[in-house]
């Protein structure tokens, strides 16, 4: 009842301040519109004193104008028989006290009051008047005066003044009851309009507020088949609306509370039966299971998991997985991975490492298989894990054993340098070491199906069949058999096989094991060895073939430079530079094994500057025949010799540019070769010199050993030379890259 009474006055209240508020508005808007009033009626009373002057003023005119033509004297004179008391008396109602006629000096002409001869009025005004106003109006203790010019025709000059006064305590007085009336006007319009907006206020805001407030107190008092009223402004309208749809909305939210709560009943219910059913069906379970939420919480565990863990369901409930969960590799020591974290990952099933060993809360130690699992809701969202695991302590311990002894043999068979294998009673194969890769290049996964001759050439598959089969057939071992196998690059793999059967239970042969060894390199050795023996035959011929070629070319360069030679000392120069040629001819073919001479080699072998000369070559690699290469070594050290002597070599900081080009090989197989040879910086040649032994050996050696011919030529920059040689097919020549640009200098490098 209390609140009910509160909620009223509240109302009440909310009405009143409204209304309030609205008149405090409204008064300084009615505050506002008075003192317009009051200064309308003023403006208006004061026009219509203005009015009434020019009324009375034209009236005046008529009388004023008789007085034109006359002298001011005379005015004054004849203005004294003018009577303005009818004038004053006709408007003595509307406030007027006195009407008289003034001169433009100021002295009084006619007047309604009682004035002295010579007496003026309003002297300091009128010269203000004349200056061109139509009117004047003053403000004086006890009336409004108002004086207008008063002329013959407009536009001349004003010949007196018309002096009009009306009472001020009578303009002020009505003035005074205009504002009364207009004020109490604005006052019952107020107090009318208060009544009206509370009432209007009280019939569309406030009685349907009321109306509501007591409709939502019953609805908080649960009374949901409250009606709403509907009425009053359409604000309210719409707010009672929008509180009938709220309370239909709540009428239907708490019918579906309602029968949600049922059913949740009836599912906490079948919760609990299934609570009960799945802990029964997990104490029933041999192996060990614990389930997480998504943080890696436990939430179950059976009876299985706590005996492991040495954890019970109230210690384990609620605690990190890996508290009562703690897995370490048992050959480290390490902590394992956590299953929740891999199972969360990657969403999958996963299983647990090898060796993963429990440690129980009390420190026994268990070896457990393991596997974990997703928990997913109806919508696939995973809501955790669950671990199923087991102890395997004593499995663990046989697959040690056994992995042990499966180690150690696997050991010995790895570490033997022979293949080892296996076959069936078909010959294929069933186990291979690998070892075989190291020998045939092969994987064992790869050869395993297969049989002995499908990795040999053949014709040496079909001739070790028939040696096979025999032994197969007996049941007989066999040892040191060769066979040629085929690697995986193609080569081919001298083996040498043994073996021994294997019987089953009943005595039968169901395959045989055994041992390949590689024995190529054997077998190379071997053969190698025999053709050692007969190169070192070839060797010893030629050896004494190219001594006596050797001998035979000295003692012929020996014979060249003595016919040549002028002195001793010139003779033991020239057959130490012709000895040291061939020397170095002789190591440079020594180095390629006997083969081919590479030209540009053979150029640095040969061409040893005395002085700082820049020796630049230009060409291809080149590789000269093994007959041909002395031939040509001579020929440049013969060269060399005569630009140290005469040419571009014998004074420093000169240059000997050696260039060559060669041409595709014939159908014959031979190629032409052209060297140059040009000689810049050194001395000026005079004249063409007379050709010498060595011109002659360079002519004799190009022609006959290397079927060519020589150019020589002297310019007086320098001497220019060119070989046209053709190399024989016997060996050959080599070509690489496109021309390349080399020097070297002799002291200078």
């Amino acid at each position: 009842m209390g609140n009910r009474r509160a909620r009223k006055r509240g109302t009440l209240r909310l009405g009143t301040r409204v209304t309030i508020c609205i008149a405090l508005v409204q008064i300084p808007i009615l505050a506002l519109a008075a003192v317009l009033r009051v200064r309308e009626v003023r403006r208006d009373y004061l026009n219509t004193v203005d009015w009434r002057s020019q009324a009375l003023a034209q009236q005046l005119q008529k009388r004023a104008a008789d007085l034109s033509g006359y002298t001011p004297e005379l005015q004054r004179t004849l203005g004294l028989n003018i009577d303005c008391q009818d004038l004053l008396h006709d408007n003595r109602d509307s406030g007027l006290v006195h009407v008289g006629i003034l001169g433009v000096d100021g002295l009084i002409i006619a007047h309604t009051t009682a004035f002295q001869p010579g007496q003026t009025e309003h002297a300091d005004l009128i010269p203000r008047l004349l200056t061109g106003s139509d009117t004047l109006t003053a403000l004086g203790s006890t009336a409004y005066n108002t004086l207008i010019p008063v002329t013959v025709a407009p536009g001349e000059t004003p010949i007196a003044v018309i002096d009009i006064g009306f009472s001020r305590e009578v303009i002020d007085q009505k003035i005074r009851n205009t504002i009364s009336y207009a004020a109490a006007s604005f006052l019952a319009y107020l107090v009318l309009s208060f009544l009206f907006i509370s009432g209007l206020l009280n019939h569309f805001v406030t009685r349907p507020i009321t109306e509501l407030s007591r409709a939502a107190a019953a609805l908080a008092r649960g009374e949901q088949d409250t009606e709403i009223p509907v009425g009053g402004s359409d604000e309210v309208r719409l707010l009672a609306g929008s509180f009938e749809q709220m309370r239909k909305a709540v009428q239907q939210q708490i019918s579906n509370l309602n029968r949600e709560i049922a059913n949740r009943k009836e599912t906490e219910r079948q919760l609990s039966e299934s609570e009960e059913d799945l802990r029964i069906t997990l104490n029933s379970i041999g192996d060990g299971v614990i389930a997480t939420d998504t943080s890696g919480n436990v939430t179950r565990i059976n009876r299985v998991a706590e005996s492991l863990t040495g954890w019970s369901r109230e210690e384990a409930r609620g605690n990190p997985l890996i508290d009562a969960f703690n897995i370490v590799n048992s050959q480290t020591l390490d902590q394992a991975v956590n299953p929740v974290d891999r199972v969360l990952a990657t969403g999958e099933i996963v299983g647990l490492a090898n060796h993963t060993m429990l440690i129980a809360k009390d420190g026994t130690k268990y070896q457990i298989a393991d596997s974990g699992a997703p928990i997913r809701d109806a919508d696939g969202a995973i809501t955790g894990v669950v671990l199923v695991f087991r102890d395997v302590t004593d499995e663990y311990r046989m697959r040690e054993a056994l992995g042990e002894s499966e180690a150690r043999f696997r050991g010995l068979v790895e570490s033997s340098s022979d293949w080892i294998w296996e076959v069936d009673a078909e010959g294929v194969y069933s186990y291979v070491s690998p070892k075989i890769e190291e020998m045939l290049g092969y994987k064992p996964v790869n050869v395993i199906g297969r049989t002995p001759f499908d990795l040999m050439p053949p014709d040496e598959a079909e001739r070790v069949k028939s040696v096979y089969g025999e032994i197969f057939q007996q049941g007989k071992p066999f040892a040191a058999l060769e066979n040629v196998n085929l690697h995986l690059d193609g080569r081919e793999i001298i083996l040498e096989t043994s073996g021994v059967p294997v019987f089953d239970s009943k005595g039968r042969v169901k395959g045989y094991r055994g041992v390949d060894r590689d024995i190529t390199e054997r077998k190379i050795a071997e053969r190698a060895m025999r053709s050692q023996m007969e190169t070192q035959k070839l060797l010893l011929n030629e050896l004494d073939h190219r001594v006596r070629n050797n001998l035979s070319s000295l003692l012929s360069l020996i014979d060249l430079s003595s016919s040549g030679a002028k002195s001793v000392k010139e003779l033991a120069g020239a057959i130490r530079s012709r000895t040291n040629a061939i020397a170095s001819i002789h190591a440079l073919l020594s180095d390629a094994q006997w083969r081919s001479g590479d030209l540009r080699k053979l150029l640095k072998a040969i061409i040893q500057p005395a002085k700082r000369t820049r020796i630049q070559t230009d060409g291809a690699s080149v590789q000269i025949p093994l007959s041909q290469t002395q031939a040509l070594g001579l020929i440049i050290n013969e060269i060399t010799m005569n630009s140290i002597k005469y040419g571009a070599m014998s004074v420093d900081d000169s240059c000997v540019q050696i260039s060559w080009e060669t041409t595709d090989p014939s159908e014959n197989g031979d190629t032409q070769l052209t060297l140059n040879w040009r000689e810049s910086g050194g001395p000026t040649i005079e004249k063409e010199p007379e050709p010498g032994t060595g011109t002659n050996l360079i002519t004799g050696l190009v022609r006959s050993e290397l079927r060519g011919r020589a150019e020589f030529s002297y310019p007086r920059e320098g001497a220019a030379h060119t070989l046209h040689i053709t190399l024989a097919a016997d060996a050959t020549a080599q070509f690489d890259r496109p021309s390349r640009h080399e020097e070297v200098s002799g002291k200078t490098v």
